[in-house]
């Protein structure tokens, strides 16, 4: 196995990473307005994506339309964590039982 001290890393960029911003009615990005919720998204995979670092509200509307538009970029299946005692609304599943946390799965 490669120890990490002695071996020189291959680098690679890729852009895997974007971002939803959600806006209450009335206001936009155009409008240099405060959005309502962020949430990252990050490509595991050119089908999958994962959901993290949701800041804000977040109706079940507002996570269907984010996870619709992921579809629409190619994602077959849609990812997030919550901790163990928190819920995702139908048809989101748990698709990995952690320590703590799920990561649940909607496929699309």
């Amino acid at each position: 196995m490669p120890n990490s001290d002695t071996q020189k890393h291959q680098v690679f960029y890729q852009n895997k990473t974007g971002v939803f911003l959600a806006f209450l009615p009335g206001q936009s990005p155009d409008k240099m307005s405060s959005y309502d919720l962020v949430v990252s998204v990050m490509w595991i995979t050119s089908d999958i994506a994962y959901l993290h670092s949701a800041k804000g509200n977040c109706p079940a509307e507002t996570l269907a339309a984010m996870v619709s538009q992921c579809a629409e970029r190619g994602a077959k299946s849609v990812r997030t964590q919550r901790k163990s005692f928190r819920k995702m609304p139908r048809p989101w599943y748990v698709a990995e039982k952690r320590k703590g946390y799920n990561l649940w799965q909607i496929d699309v």
